[in-house]
């Protein structure tokens, strides 16, 4: 009789199960892992543009669009500086805001508040991405009220947001003030707020 020393089927299937087994339970930790860094860089790049932001703030204070009410075209041309300022000094983030501010402006504004300006603008960067390959967007906070003939400025004037829309690639920023869980308020956004003291 020849003694075959090959494997049965049956330990095949067992050593197949074994492995199946522990490929199951590594690859969701693995993704878990993976992940997470891309969540660690994200909050880098927060943290380097919060510190870029507070040296801006330093030399100028909070960003204070000095303008009318109603008066748009200044609004405009303000808000456009602001970001041209931030390009040129004080930022290695640049950001999109186009060629002009009246004819080229990539710049988006929110509807308008009390005085008729709007209540804030945001600006995508232009060339910087999160991991998940989204550009990164900064809010910033411009709500200001009439008050008989003055204009008053609301008190998260000048508060600003630097956003990663997350892996699912969407700003939940319509959601921010709202009531509800955190998830409900940002979704898998992750944003860091600055605010001028």
């Amino acid at each position: 009789m020849a003694n075959n020393k090959g494997f049965t089927i049956v330990e095949i299937v067992i050593v197949i199960t074994i492995i199946g087994i522990l490929f199951a339970l590594t690859v969701p930790h693995l993704s878990r892992t993976v992940n997470n860094t891309k969540v660690d860089t994200v909050e880098a790049t927060l943290r380097e543009f919060s510190m870029d932001m507070n040296n801006y703030i330093i030399d100028y204070g909070i960003i204070d669009i000095n303008v009318p009410a109603n008066d748009i075209t200044e609004y405009k041309k303000q808000t456009w500086d602001f970001i041209k300022s931030i390009n040129s000094n004080y930022s290695s983030f640049m950001f999109d805001c186009g060629t002009d501010p009246l004819t080229d402006n990539h710049i988006t504004y929110g509807k308008p508040g009390g005085d008729g300006l709007p209540k804030y603008f945001e600006v995508k960067t232009l060339y910087k991405t999160d991991p998940w390959n989204n550009k990164y967007t900064l809010v910033v906070n411009t709500y200001r009220t009439v008050s008989g003939s003055k204009i008053v400025k609301d008190k998260w004037y000048g508060v600003m947001m630097f956003i990663s829309p997350g892996p699912d690639g969407k700003l939940n920023t319509a959601n921010y003030g709202n009531a509800g869980t955190i998830q409900d308020k940002y979704g898998d956004d992750i944003l860091i707020i600055i605010q001028p003291k």
